[in-house]
């Protein structure tokens, strides 16, 4: 890199001020904007002091001048400036080349005071926006792909105009989606499950919908959301009086998933004791525990599942097998049903590790007289092998997807 020796100017607080910036901006003229920032500036005033710091700052506001000549020049915050040049199609690559060089090749060096002798090494990052509006946010938005990229420099293109349009439309789907939880626009689909003694359906899985613009929107696009924006209750509490009403003629069991969160809250907890209490079926309703968070308070876990017994519903916990799965669940809750996840009977057919895995699983449970249900059973050659091992009940695509109630066949 070629060193620029350090050259000074009276105060760089002489420099014009980001209200100048926005100013200057507001005549909608065609600009080039550089924006240029100091890497790990404030490093070099912890290491250094401020007042070396200051002497690095007035080197780079000189050099500016002096590498461009000209005024246009902002100190818009602690370590970082802007330089702004009227757009020419002429000199457009040219100016280009040389905010490049300069971004890459400045180094500050023969600092002296009666402190410190010292040469000084700094980096930049630096970036360009060109056009007649927006150029300050263009170039703060290409600035952050440099930083990203870990590159020094960056120029705003049209990709990154597309990329913000995406997001602020991603925005409004969100805000859109969010609505429509408020308005309750949550439906139940229905997945099947079968006995594999048999392969006969004996139950189902309800699964949360939601309906917007007479699209079907898939839980992984809304429940993160709605976690996020504390309408998670609200999904589980209008799943409840869904399935409740779509079965309230039939005979088929039915498990509708609560997470720990659900439980936990008293007043939502409240509700679903209340939902079970008034309904008639509640005898074919088993409450599916998710566990999106680590259980720590067994006790009032197991006070709710009294609960849900005393109203004739049962308790299966869903996704064993994760995380935040372990064997201490099965001995700290009275359930009489377990699902292993997905992951391990997936492939178990040719992973022998996930094979013994689930076999202990299953092992396990019968010893404790509970039931197992194994999902993402894909194909026959899962299913005669988690038959095999002694899985109680499957679940997955080879059975059937999920599907409203209207095409949901009657028990005869």
């Amino acid at each position: 890199m070629k060193p620029i020796e350090i050259k000074y100017i009276d105060d760089v607080t002489l420099l014009k001020n980001r209200s100048c910036l926005l100013k200057d901006l507001a005549n909608g003229k065609d600009r080039i904007l550089f924006f240029l920032n100091i890497d790990n500036f404030s490093e070099i005033n912890c290491i250094y002091g401020e007042e070396i710091g200051n002497i690095v700052l007035l080197s780079i506001a000189f050099n500016l001048k002096d590498t461009f000549s000209i005024n246009n020049i902002y100190r818009i915050g602690n370590d970082e400036f802007v330089v702004l040049f009227d757009y020419t199609k002429d000199n457009f690559e040219r100016l280009i080349l040389r905010i490049k060089n300069f971004t890459e090749e400045l180094i500050v060096k023969g600092i002296k005071t009666d402190k410190l002798e010292e040469q000084i090494f700094i980096s930049l990052t630096s970036s360009v926006s060109y056009g007649e509006r927006d150029l300050l946010t263009k170039a703060q938005i290409a600035f952050k792909v440099a930083r990203k990229n870990n590159s020094y420099f960056e120029i705003y293109k049209i990709r990154f105009e597309e990329l913000r349009n995406k997001a602020i439309n991603l925005n409004l789907q969100i805000n859109k989606y969010k609505e429509a939880i408020r308005l309750g626009k949550i439906i139940a689909y229905y997945q099947p499950i079968i006995r594999n003694s048999d392969k006969k359906i004996v139950k189902y899985e309800a699964l949360a919908r939601l309906s917007y613009n007479e699209e079907i929107i898939s839980p992984i696009h809304f429940i993160e959301l709605a976690k996020r924006t504390k309408l998670y209750n609200k999904i589980t509490l209008d799943m409840i009086k869904a399935v409740f009403e779509d079965f309230s003629d039939r005979e088929e069991k039915v498990s509708i998933n609560i997470s720990t969160e659900d439980i936990f809250n008293k007043d939502i907890a409240n509700k679903i004791i209340k939902e079970l209490e008034s309904y008639e079926n509640s005898h074919n309703i088993i409450l599916e525990i998710t566990e999106s968070g680590s259980i720590k308070d067994y006790d009032l876990l197991n006070t709710f599942i009294k609960q849900v017994f005393n109203k004739g519903s049962s308790i299966s916990l869903d996704d064993f097998g994760t995380e935040y799965s372990n064997l201490s669940h099965i001995s700290n809750i009275d359930t009489q049903y377990l699902k292993i996840d997905g992951h391990f009977i997936k492939d178990c057919h040719i992973n022998n590790k996930n094979y013994e895995i689930v076999k202990s699983i299953v092992d396990f449970c019968k010893k404790l007289n509970i039931e197992t249900i194994a999902e993402f059973v894909e194909t026959e050659e899962i299913y005669q092998l988690v038959k095999k091992i002694g899985v109680d009940y499957s679940q997955g695509h080879y059975f059937g997807e999920a599907q409203p109630l209207n095409k949901i066949k009657r028990r005869t």
